[in-house]
């Protein structure tokens, strides 16, 4: 998605405009804080996940993962796995626009 959507013009926009984008290294050795709680690297296996991680997508991990958050870092959803420009701009638009506060994604998508 780094070298596709978010190198797109339009999709750089909308999250400029509508968004504060944070990108975060699920595998990210560093203790973190956020939301008034500490998040610690925990290692499993060769590896390991940045327990920030595992806090967001409620355990659901999946590489890549966009984090959907309101204004009090509350979840409005996931998005897993590779989305190409024009997909992601639809997503983006029913998200940033707030449409899914009042309809379906199912809904959108018929009415856009």
């Amino acid at each position: 998605m780094d070298r596709n959507t978010f190198t797109n013009e339009e999709v750089i926009n909308i999250i400029n405009n509508k968004f504060i984008p944070i990108k975060f290294d699920a595998e990210y050795q560093e203790e973190v804080f956020f939301n008034n709680n500490n998040f610690k690297f925990v290692k499993s296996g060769r590896r390991g996940i940045n327990e920030l991680a595992y806090y967001l997508t409620n355990g659901n991990l999946s590489y890549p993962m966009t984090v959907f958050l309101d204004e009090n870092y509350n979840l409005i959803t996931l998005l897993p796995g590779y989305h190409k420009p024009d997909f992601y701009k639809k997503v983006l638009s029913y998200i940033g626009n707030d449409f899914w506060k009042n309809m379906t994604w199912e809904e959108y998508l018929k009415n856009n």
